[in-house]
């Protein structure tokens, strides 16, 4: 009787320890509308401006990019990216810390999803550290202004 009282005490312990945990960025896919997050191992940093249902039960979020590092050939230290779409579980697996709650997109966000939606676009499954590869690998030597 005593062993069984004392199994249920640990386990009580062991699920109130692990409720106490903090809940890390991956484990949250609730993303809403305003977010600011920063992104793991890298300075950038993302705002969220929509989250819906994508397919195959996925959800997407689009996210304005900002603090994007660029290459020295492309003429600037950083630059924004108005809209990207991630998978809810990418994007949670890719951010760290919520920096705020009220945060605003880049100014050509809407533009940006708006031809999205039209082309009935897909979604990133990367990390969004690897945007900046993706990105300058596609557009080559193209130069960009920075922020």
């Amino acid at each position: 009787m005593r062993s069984i009282q004392a199994t249920s005490i640990f386990i009580a312990l062991f699920c109130a320890l692990l409720a106490a945990l903090p809940v890390r960025a991956a484990d949250a896919v609730a993303f809403q509308v305003g977010q600011m997050w920063s992104v793991k191992d890298s300075g950038i940093r993302i705002v969220v401006g929509r989250v819906e249902p994508f397919g195959n039960g996925m959800t997407a979020v689009s996210i304005s990019v900002f603090d994007v590092p660029c290459p020295p050939a492309a003429g600037c230290t950083t630059t924004t990216l108005a809209h990207a779409p991630f998978d809810s579980g990418a994007l949670a697996a890719s951010v760290d810390r919520l920096l705020g709650t009220d945060a605003q997109t880049a100014p050509q966000f809407e533009q940006g999803y708006e031809q999205w939606k039209q082309a009935k676009g897909g979604v990133f499954t990367v990390p969004v550290s690897k945007l900046p590869e993706l990105l300058f690998k596609t557009i080559g030597n193209t130069k960009l202004k920075g922020d």
